[in-house]
């Protein structure tokens, strides 16, 4: 029968590895390559065969190659849509409790925003200028070295390396905490950072003030962070979407408690912040505590924590660099959009028109950490065909999704702007620029998703190089040209942002679409390797004769694709 890397959603059991029977027409054949003999088990009930190596060297290395020849065969080919439907299957129930935790991680700015509106519009000035240095300074930092362990710990799992899951854990909790003394140090120079730059002398002092109550906030997202993909590689999404929920119930009563009993004002927002996510942090040690998950993933703490920082490196680093240089580029759109005339309404409409995107953006990372998570737990379990079926899956989903983004956006183009002001120039502009926004989105989605799959076979400079070019020497550039050189505006800004998207989208389909996969599962095999977490060349893994490599080749699947 047919070995997946399946995970159990049971109540009480989520996230544990389990190796499902799948009920197809036909046995599947797992075939076993090693350096002196190929064991196809689980024949079909009327034979049992086993080679090994007291069979003739010339018949094995013939069984050897037929096996390759097939699984090469079966990768080029289109999965059928039952094929595509089951995998689809696999990742909403992955996907969906990511997708309702991002869009409470949004509320809860919102919420900040709210408060800090009814507090004056120097205080919601102030605050959404610390809000904004805070992200490009320190969060978007923390977000992307955290995808840099979802190979690590998607693979380990896939592979059944549980103590690996917790090693990473631990060495992903230290790294942050190192780079958030930078960030820290950063954050307490706002204001002379922000004058330096000409902005207004109170906005500075009360976003200094903010940031420095927000910087409990940022050693909690160092830790949160690696925490939620510790738990998002095991396939245990439904808990935290819970634990998510419930702490998010505590912050309305937090920030009336902070903002207006104690009186901290603005800076009582950003207290509110930290206080919720310490809260969320302590239920999850507390199920994961509970639920014995610890037991198998969690080696106690090692100084193996402390080593091998420069491999961890190697792919967090590009990991967070692909993450910021998207992130980074939105926030520049915003600075040019300062420069425009009557830069007032024009920041305006750029900022209900982001605001109408927030849904979008967080089905949108929702799926990118979907695909990320089924293609590592494939690849880790050696099984290539099952990776290739994932991801094609996701960037299925990925076009639906955009369509159904598209169509929102511009359906709404004429009512979303009425939700936020009465100014018929900024209206115009929204009902404008929504349907670009729109556009955006067949961009977006297959991008985010090629992103996630590039993350989970731990390729993420290839994602990081694609970003480069497409934002700042296609999207920025262009969006320049045309809004100051052309006479556009705001609209060229936005032109030259969806050509940045649809670029990115098409580098990245591109790579993923020729993707080897069977090199990727020999990569992997080195990545997981417990005694040497470093990448290893693929070549060098393949020659290593002590290197037991599984592949999982459903027999149906193939027959299917030929």
């Amino acid at each position: 029968m047919a070995v997946h890397a399946n995970c159990n959603w049971d109540e009480g059991k989520s996230g544990k590895m389990e190796y499902d029977e799948m009920e197809n027409k036909a046995d599947a054949e797992k075939v076993t390559l090693k350096s002196n003999e190929i064991r196809p088990s689980n024949q079909n009930k009327n034979s049992v065969t086993e080679f090994t190596g007291e069979e003739d060297d010339h018949d094995d290395d013939i069984s050897k190659i037929e096996a390759l020849n097939d699984l090469h065969h079966a990768l080029q080919k289109w999965p059928t849509i039952g094929q595509i439907l089951l995998e689809i299957n696999k990742q909403n129930k992955i996907g969906c409790p990511i997708a309702a935790m991002n869009v409470m991680w949004f509320t809860r700015f919102i919420i900040s925003t709210m408060f800090l509106g009814h507090l004056g519009g120097l205080e919601l000035a102030g605050g959404t200028m610390a809000l904004t240095y805070a992200n490009v300074t320190g969060f978007s930092i923390l977000l992307g070295l955290s995808g840099g362990m979802e190979p690590f710990c998607c693979q380990a799992f896939g592979a059944q390396r549980h103590k690996l899951v917790g090693l990473t854990l631990q060495r992903g909790i230290l790294v942050m905490l190192v780079v958030s003394i930078p960030i820290a140090f950063a954050w307490v120079h706002v204001e002379k950072v922000l004058l330096w730059f000409g902005q207004d002398r109170e906005i500075a002092a009360i976003a200094k003030e903010y940031l420095f109550y927000l910087l409990p906030d940022l050693i909690a997202t160092a830790i949160l962070n690696p925490l939620r993909v510790y738990l998002r590689s095991q396939c245990i999404t439904k808990p935290m979407m819970l634990c998510s929920a419930l702490a998010m119930s505590l912050h309305i009563p937090l920030n009336f408690l902070l903002v207006f009993g104690l009186k901290l004002g603005a800076s009582g927002t950003a207290l509110a912040s930290a206080l919720t996510d310490l809260n969320l942090i302590i239920m999850l040690i507390i199920y994961i505590w509970k639920t014995g998950l610890h037991q198998h993933s969690w080696p106690a703490w090692s100084t193996a924590s402390f080593q091998a920082w420069g491999s961890f490196m190697k792919i967090a680093g590009p990991a967070c660099l692909m993450t910021c240089l998207e992130w980074w580029c939105y926030e520049t759109m915003t600075l040019l959009t300062g420069l425009l005339p009557d830069a007032h309404k024009a920041i305006s409409t750029m900022a209900i028109v982001l605001n109408g995107d927030t849904i979008c953006y967080a089905l949108q990372v929702a799926l990118g950490s979907c695909a990320a998570t089924r293609v590592g737990n494939e690849l880790g379990a050696n099984s290539p065909l099952a990776a290739y079926h994932a991801s094609l899956a996701a960037l299925s989903m990925s076009i639906a999704l955009a369509c159904l983004g598209a169509t929102w956006l511009f359906s709404a183009r004429k009512i979303w702007g009425k939700l936020f002001t009465k100014d018929r120039d900024i209206l115009l502009g929204v009902a404008k620029l929504l349907p670009i926004m729109g556009l955006c989105e067949f961009g977006n989605f297959p991008q985010t998703v090629c992103c996630g799959v590039l993350r989970g076979s731990a390729r993420p400079t290839t994602g990081a190089y694609a970003n480069l070019g497409a934002f700042y020497l296609v999207g920025i550039p262009l969006g320049i040209y045309l809004a100051f050189a052309c006479g556009l505006g705001l609209l060229g800004l936005w032109i030259g942002l969806l050509a940045a998207v649809l670029t990115c989208a098409v580098l990245t389909v591109t790579v993923v679409m020729r993707t080897d996969w069977i090199l990727e599962s020999f990569r992997a095999q080195n990545l997981t390797d417990s005694s040497c977490i470093g990448v290893v060349t693929p070549v060098e893994s393949a020659v290593i004769d002590s290197q037991t490599f599984c592949l999982s080749i459903p027999s149906q699947e193939i027959q299917e694709n030929s």
